[in-house]
């Protein structure tokens, strides 16, 4: 009785609270630079991630980390748009673009993103398959630059102090039943590459997206869905390997906007 009674004092803070998010962005919307040359500008990526768990044949659990293709972070790109490309016939391979910098390209996406990348990827090249190595060509598309992000997967612990916080601030929010709230800071980062339409790459940003979460009772919901109850943002409605929610990232949209800009802006 007084192990089921503990078991149900432990649950009620950590089911009944509400989650906070507080993260980067400007303060102000910076000032997007208009761009006078006509620039035809696809995107790619900018996903957020899920988790899935995997039961192998010897009992053992695996988590396989699938990127989710209807979630964008940059949702109203200052410059081009996220290209649906779909043919009755596939477009031909240019023969002009080296190999090697093809490769270089798909790499570096999916070595991000994994294989749940593929499907995005091949909207820009043609993927085949020789035994065991993939070969990628580049389709001959009408764009003259490619813009491609990619947000950090999983939610990242932060400096030992901060972990020794959120130990001490999760067990004072158990004890009080949710009255004080329970602290977690993660590391999080956004990195966007801008290449050219022959794939040479011309910038790479990477802007700092770590976070903070406040869970309590009493706090009100960032963003709204992670009210009181939802597993999603309390971590608990799968692995505890927890992908980092897409608000974490919306914030930087207006300075990735910006820089994207400048830089389309100041080639000649």
């Amino acid at each position: 009785m007084l192990k089921k009674l503990l078991l149900f004092l432990l649950a009620v803070p950590v089911f009944s609270c509400a989650s906070r998010y507080f993260v980067a962005g400007p303060k102000t919307a910076p000032e997007i630079p208009k761009v006078s040359k006509n620039v035809r500008v696809a995107y790619l990526g900018f996903h957020v991630f899920r988790v899935s768990s995997l039961r192998n044949p010897d009992g053992t659990v695996s988590f396989e980390v699938l990127q989710i293709p209807e979630k964008r972070t940059l949702k109203n790109p200052s410059l081009g748009s996220f290209p649906e490309l779909v043919w009755a016939k596939a477009p031909e391979n240019r023969k002009d673009v080296p190999q090697e910098r093809v490769q270089s390209f798909a790499k570096f996406y999916l070595s991000k993103t994994g294989a749940s990348g593929v499907k995005e990827l091949e909207k820009f090249l043609e993927i085949s398959k020789d035994k065991e190595t993939y070969r990628f060509s580049m389709r001959s598309l009408p764009f003259d630059y490619y813009v491609v992000g990619i947000n950090t997967p999983l939610e990242g612990s932060g400096r030992i102090f901060r972990n020794m916080v959120t130990i001490f601030s999760n067990l004072f929010s158990v004890v009080t039943i949710g009255i004080l709230p329970a602290y977690e800071s993660f590391e999080a980062s956004t990195t966007v590459r801008i290449y050219d339409g022959n794939l040479n790459l011309l910038k790479e940003f990477v802007y700092d997206t770590d976070y903070t979460v406040l869970r309590a009772l009493w706090i009100s919901a960032n963003p709204p869905e992670c009210k009181i109850g939802n597993l999603d943002c309390l971590g608990m409605s799968g692995p505890t390997i927890r992908p980092n929610p897409s608000i974490v990232f919306e914030g930087s949209s207006p300075l990735i906007n910006r820089d994207i800009a400048e830089t389309l802006g100041s080639l000649k």
